[in-house]
């Protein structure tokens, strides 16, 4: 009993997390897909008929999608879109130079499990202008949006000028956790809690 007890004890902290704030929500940005790929798994880093794979440095991404009471929140459709290693998106308007990369999917989607336990295979985005890398992301219940919101990989010193020490609080609160997976692969966490928060 004290076995099954324990085993119980562990599942029920595997579900819960700490209450959390809701998290905020951030402009969608311009280019979103006008037309989606055929291809919109997880990984992005593939292209179905395609032999090669996308240029950049791969990171894995994922976490979980919780409530502010850290219940896991399963069935959340995840949507994630990006520019390319060179810094192009998959939108036709977008006006940055450069040829977009072939074999990079541009957009992908993943499905919260019954942990709420989301994952991406992607590769880093460029940063423009004044901007950090950075994932646009969309979460929808159903056919109902509940949340835009965008991931930031952590500036760095002297990266176009910026002061990485000057994160906007949105910034701040939306930055992935950053490792390294056992083969190297760079990995980046994040839990969205959503709430009844709204749009700024």
């Amino acid at each position: 009993m004290r076995v099954a007890s324990f085993g119980l004890a562990v599942a029920l902290m595997c579900e819960m997390v700490s209450a959390a704030a809701p998290t905020p929500h951030d402009v969608e940005g311009p280019f979103y897909p006008d037309a989606l790929p055929a291809d919109i798994d997880d990984d992005l880093t593939t292209i179905h008929g395609h032999a090669g794979r996308a240029r950049g440095e791969r990171i894995r991404l994922g976490g979980r999608v919780v409530d502010t009471d850290g219940k896991a929140l399963a069935g959340v459709r995840i949507e994630l879109w990006q520019t390319d290693a060179g810094g192009r998106y998959i939108h036709s308007g977008d006006p940055l130079p450069g040829q977009r990369d072939p074999d990079f999917q541009g957009f992908g989607v993943a499905t919260s499990d019954e942990f709420g336990r989301y994952r991406f295979t992607t590769v880093v985005p460029a940063g423009y202008a004044s901007r950090p890398p950075h994932f646009h992301i969309r979460l929808l219940r159903g056919a109902r949006e509940i949340l835009i919101t965008q991931l930031y990989l952590p500036r760095h010193n002297g990266e176009r000028g910026i002061d990485a020490s000057r994160l906007s609080l949105r910034e701040a609160s939306q930055t992935l956790r950053l490792g390294r997976a056992a083969d190297g692969t760079l990995t980046g966490d994040f839990d969205f809690v959503l709430g009844n928060a709204t749009p700024p």
